[in-house]
């Protein structure tokens, strides 16, 4: 019972994050140089990113249904 109102929660907070329109901007922060590179910006959009390999990430489009890949080595 507890888990399903978690997810209740969750899903509640998603939809008001979505209607807030919040500027949000996925980042990556390079060690070596010691600074934060910006990938990708939208409005109250979640990214979902996730590591493919050493050199990419990869997120949700923010103005599509499908999903980018960003490459660390361009």
């Amino acid at each position: 019972m507890v888990n399903i109102r978690m997810v209740m929660l969750d899903v509640e907070d998603a939809t008001e994050f979505e209607a807030s329109k919040e500027k949000v901007t996925l980042f990556y922060y390079d060690l070596a140089g010691k600074k934060l590179i910006p990938i990708e910006s939208s409005s109250a959009k979640i990214f979902n990113p996730q590591w493919i390999d050493d050199f990419t990430i990869e997120f949700d489009n923010p103005k599509g249904q499908d999903r980018l890949r960003y490459s660390l080595k361009d």
